[in-house]
């Protein structure tokens, strides 16, 4: 259950860290936070809805990973004054539009809309109402069937006269109190320590958690009074809901009756006391 909660807070993280952007400066220093607009000298970050700050675009060396280059912009020459004889002389200097200035941000010219792709502030909310609500699900949904496994588990140790039924609340102690009901030796958890071999554990661990599980809910079965494949199919999803409870909650089977002796007399019952006869003289 820990593992299941650790995962879930760690993808949490992960999904709010990769809309940040980051921007570097040429000192070293980052700053994260998602970035609201780029001007030919400033770039403005708003810092998690904390603050916005403006920086100068000179300072800054990447943005998102991608080098900010600055280069000043090359004056064309302009060209000589044409004269036309048909005309008056008149020295007219045609001077065409020198371009802008070529100051370029990850290789685009300003004269541009930057593309960098700034992420849309409604599609992150979606995104992250979506995963919430998934995560949400999930979280609920194993703290059900824990409580329903723990609640079958403590009634089958106070049908089968098993003492400490309410080590079914407590992980890993649930495993003993499976195992001290089902009669099985404690050294079979060994088996759950094959997940942690390296590269063999991920093709192991899986297999002997099946079979594990399977033997220990097949001797819970037995000593239910019931057959003991309704415990192995407790290993499969669903079905095994629906096993536990049948475990937990159905009546024992009754005991075989007991054999006639010769003579047409029932053998003696149990907690019944034989009849006793004197000696002879």
């Amino acid at each position: 259950m820990k593992k299941i909660l650790l995962v879930c807070a760690a993808i949490a993280l992960l999904t709010v860290n990769a809309w940040a952007d980051t921007v570097t400066f040429r000192s070293g220093k980052k700053v994260e936070g998602n970035i609201k607009a780029i001007t030919n000298n400033s770039v403005t970050v708003d810092l998690y809805g904390v603050t916005e700050m403006t920086y100068d675009l000179a300072d800054i060396r990447e943005i998102n990973g991608q080098a900010v280059d600055l280069k000043p912009a090359e004056a064309s020459p302009a060209p000589q004054a044409e004269t036309v004889e048909t005309v008056p002389p008149v020295a007219e200097a045609v001077t065409p539009l020198s371009p802008s200035q070529e100051e370029k941000l990850s290789g685009l010219s300003v004269t541009e809309t930057p593309k960098i792709k700034l992420p849309d502030k409604e599609s992150k909310v979606v995104l992250a109402a979506i995963i919430m609500a998934f995560l949400g699900v999930i979280i609920i949904a194993c703290l059900i069937f824990y409580i329903y496994s723990a609640v079958c588990l403590q009634a089958i140790a106070r049908k089968t006269d098993t003492q400490n039924g309410w080590m079914a609340w407590i992980p890993i102690a649930n495993l003993f109190l499976a195992c001290k009901i089902g009669n099985v030796r404690y050294v079979w958890l060994l088996l759950l320590l094959t997940g942690f071999v390296p590269i063999l554990g991920a093709f192991l661990a899986p297999i002997c958690d099946l079979f594990l599980f399977g033997f220990i809910w097949f001797r819970i079965a037995l000593a239910r009074g019931k057959e003991g494949w309704i415990g192995v199919i407790t290993i499969i999803p669903v079905v095994g809901l629906f096993t536990m409870g049948y475990l937990a909650f159905s009546k024992k089977e009754g005991a075989a009756p007991a054999p006639n002796i010769g003579g047409g007399q029932p053998a003696n019952q149990l907690g019944t006391a034989p009849t006793y006869k004197p000696p002879l003289e």
